[in-house]
């Protein structure tokens, strides 16, 4: 099934424990398992970042789309390719912290 709710997080050249921690936050959500996919949309990292952040991706069963490009950091143009690549039909965007708000609250009961 579909998820009803994708989380897209723009994101390039980073990983370690802030996306981690953003990850594991996510996955602490008591929505119903499946409701929610969580979306990493690279926008142009480098190969070693880009390696870090699968990994990263893998352990919290998130999902990494990149866009190959050396264009200048464009925070709305990774928004856009991973709300384009999203598989639910809402898609908050957010950053690589904590959210501020639980997913279930967008989810219909």
């Amino acid at each position: 099934t579909e998820p009803t709710l994708t989380v897209v997080i723009p994101i390039r050249n980073r990983g370690g424990d802030r996306v981690g921690n953003c990850l594991r936050s996510l996955r602490w959500q008591d929505a119903p398992p499946g409701s929610f996919e969580v979306l990493l949309s690279d926008y142009g990292s480098d190969a070693p970042h880009l390696e870090a952040l699968r990994v990263l991706a893998d352990e919290y069963g998130a999902r990494v789309v990149h866009t190959p490009t050396r264009a200048i950091w464009n925070r709305a143009r990774a928004l856009n390719l991973g709300i384009r690549a999203a598989r639910g039909r809402g898609s908050p965007a957010g950053r690589s912290r904590p959210p501020p708000a639980r997913p279930r609250a967008s989810l219909p009961r």
